[in-house]
């Protein structure tokens, strides 16, 4: 069985890495790259029968996160894998909560890439035990929630942007 998997990330040798992780236990996969969401969007578009995409949470131009949710209004049943260098208990929650089919943590992607691949084709959302803990925290009262974990989206952006020194 061939599946067919697009990369979406801005370093060239992420793609590549990822590329060898995965064909080396797929390997009549069919993997394509691309470096922004633009050219992810575009390319969804060209090739209409992805089995999995695995996008990267921070790109130039618009974020992950955003191509996320404009790849959910257009192909809801196509699982999206997150990943970033982010930590998860920042992200992960938000990339679930807009359609993430799982989140991958840059500095353990190598050991769990072929195992979330696997979930997702299941029909299944890949969490890690760290991901699940913030799950379970979250049915918890709001009073145990941080500050920022309480944003919206666009507020966590902004509040980011900010952050970083960014003038109103």
């Amino acid at each position: 069985m061939t599946i067919h998997i697009l990369i979406a990330d801005d370093h060239a040798i992420v793609r590549k890495g990822l590329t060898q992780l995965i064909k080396d236990e797929f390997p009549n996969a069919y993997i394509a790259g691309v470096s922004d969401s633009e050219s992810l969007i575009s390319k969804l578009a060209e090739e209409q029968h992805w089995d999995i995409v695995i996008c990267d949470l921070t790109m130039p131009g618009r974020s992950g996160l955003d191509a996320l949710r404009q790849i959910k209004q257009i192909y809801p049943s196509l699982p999206v894998l997150i990943m970033s260098m982010h930590a998860e208990d920042q992200y992960a929650l938000r990339a679930l909560k807009a359609g993430a089919a799982g989140y991958l943590g840059k500095d353990n992607i190598h050991e769990d890439i072929i195992k979330a691949i696997r979930t997702v084709l299941l029909g299944k959302r890949f969490i890690t035990p760290t991901v699940a803990e913030k799950l379970a925290q979250a049915f918890e009262s709001d009073a145990n929630q941080m500050p920022h974990e309480k944003l919206s989206d666009r507020e966590f952006d902004v509040f980011k942007l900010l952050a970083t020194g960014k003038p109103v």
